[in-house]
């Protein structure tokens, strides 16, 4: 599953720039971001509160499954609050903070660095994609 960064005020997406594109592992058969209220999620899209969105692996939006995998509104994949410090999300970052512990079948930019560090014989632990989550909030708390 792919995932872009959006602009936001997100301090876990902070140290991102707005359309990296991040493989992140999904573990879940339901659940999504709606809303009863008509224009909710778009609205949480257009305040900023959305700071990861399922895409394409080249970052075009996900229109539907499987890369829209439950069919969240808006294809959003996290939401954050006004203050961009709290975080909810439905992809797993932490299944993808050490880049050799993914999946063989990513592709893109990461897949190739995957595949060089197994090629190299890298550590294990060599930092994924879903660290850079955990990192932008790391340095956001060490600034404050």
């Amino acid at each position: 599953m792919h995932v872009r960064v959006e602009r936001t005020r997100c301090l876990f997406t902070r140290a991102l720039e707005p359309g990296d594109v991040l493989p992140l592992p999904m573990a879940h058969g339901e659940g999504r971001f709606t809303s009863a209220i008509p224009g909710h999620v778009e609205g949480l899209v257009a305040a900023g509160q959305a700071p990861l969105r399922y895409a394409m692996p080249d970052g075009a939006p996900a229109a539907a499954f499987p890369e829209n995998p439950n069919g969240s509104g808006a294809a959003v994949a996290a939401v954050c609050n006004a203050a961009g410090n709290v975080l909810a999300i439905m992809p797993h970052p932490e299944r993808a903070q050490d880049l050799l512990g993914m999946s063989r079948g990513i592709g893109g930019r990461w897949g190739e660095r995957r595949d060089r560090a197994l090629e190299a014989a890298a550590e294990l632990d060599e930092p994924g994609p879903g660290l850079l989550l955990f990192r932008g909030l790391a340095a956001a708390l060490e600034a404050a």
